[in-house]
């Protein structure tokens, strides 16, 4: 039966036993080796990882909150303004999103 199965399975899973179990293993280990790369990263324009790990089985990150415009928010403001999107108005608003 299958719910019977189902049911077996989620027991070995939350007995640590298993091929689910080692998946989730796999993800969670996965998971805290790429935060703890990405919180080398810093730069004016990456949100900082505050925080990150596991909480009752389930994985959770905090990042910093970045201010400021963003060139999507940038460029959709042009546009409503009536200006044509060329590729050099595009670069220039992208350099002053920058800084």
């Amino acid at each position: 039966d299958e719910t019977a199965l189902a049911v077996r399975d989620a027991i070995l899973a939350e007995k640590g036993q298993g091929p689910e179990s080692e998946r989730r293993r796999y993800r969670e280990e996965r998971f805290l080796r790429e935060l703890h790369v990405a919180q080398g990263f810093t730069g004016r324009h990456v949100c900082g990882v505050v925080d990150f790990g596991l909480q009752q089985g389930r994985m959770f990150v905090v990042c910093e909150r970045l201010t400021g415009q963003t060139l999507a928010e940038a460029l959709s403001s042009k546009a409503s303004e009536g200006a044509v999107l060329t590729e050099p108005l595009v670069r220039k608003i992208a350099i002053e999103v920058l800084y």
